[in-house]
């Protein structure tokens, strides 16, 4: 569970972050966070995933339009507002390794408007340039949160019950810790707002299939310190974060 609630904080807060920059009718952040999610362990200093590179790939592929593109942009960048923690050298590698473009800076300052169908080597060369200095590291890093999460995990929400986007929202803040690194302020306030919201069976049911799901998509969490999160924040959380779980069992 700690891969998941690693892997998962992260898409969670991905999708619940930046799902409402997504163009109507465009490329979801869901999709983003999909294709993006295999490679948040390389983007946390882990090795690269066998699935991350096709994945890159895979959103540029059905990012073709512009506002699509824009919708991917849009997604990215405002992720990269809600994390911190990815190692930026990698993030900045990230397509030189798997051998692609991407149209735009992953940023909290870039202007996604600006995107067109075909990017110029004027907007691909100061995102070269800039990467290392950029919280897109971050966005992307998670992004990548947060991002495959969504995709992975949301047809296992109960209808009308609480949706992985706000499981994400929630959650995300604690992947830093789930990897390794030193705990954020706003992580526990995350866990125990998302234990808060999830009063009902059904509620808690869906967040534990959210958290099941997104686990089996994720690897390169510290298992210790997943197992370690509910008594860090001096909390009880009535399900095992794992692919294994029922969370048909939570009452």
């Amino acid at each position: 569970m700690a891969a998941v609630f690693k892997l998962v904080c992260v898409l969670l807060a991905f999708m619940v972050v930046a799902a409402p920059y997504a163009a109507e009718g465009a490329l979801t952040c869901g999709q983003v966070a999909g294709k993006m999610a295999p490679c948040l362990g390389y983007l946390m200093g882990g090795a690269m995933a066998p699935g991350c590179c096709p994945g890159v790939k895979g959103l540029l592929g059905m990012a073709k339009a512009t506002p699509d593109r824009q919708a991917a942009c849009n997604c990215l960048k405002n992720a990269a507002k809600s994390m911190s923690g990815i190692k930026m050298a990698n993030a900045a590698a990230l397509p030189k390794q798997c051998g692609v473009n991407i149209p735009y800076q992953i940023s909290p300052a870039t202007d996604c408007a600006k995107l067109h169908l075909y990017p110029s080597p004027s907007l691909l060369l100061p995102w070269l340039e800039t990467y290392f200095t950029k919280k897109m590291a971050a966005v992307f890093k998670l992004v990548c949160v947060v991002l495959a999460f969504m995709v992975v995990a949301a047809p296992y929400a109960a209808e009308g019950a609480l949706t992985c986007g706000q499981v994400a929202s929630k959650m995300t803040p604690c992947l830093g810790f789930l990897m390794g690194n030193p705990m954020s302020p706003g992580c526990c306030p995350g866990v125990k707002g998302l234990l808060a919201m999830a009063k009902a069976t059904p509620d808690r049911q869906a967040a534990c299939n959210c958290l099941k799901n997104a686990a089996k998509s994720m690897s390169g969490i510290k298992m210790d310190k997943a197992a370690a999160l509910p008594r860090q924040c001096g909390v009880n959380i009535p399900y095992q974060i794992s692919p294994a779980t029922d969370c048909t069992k939570v009452k």
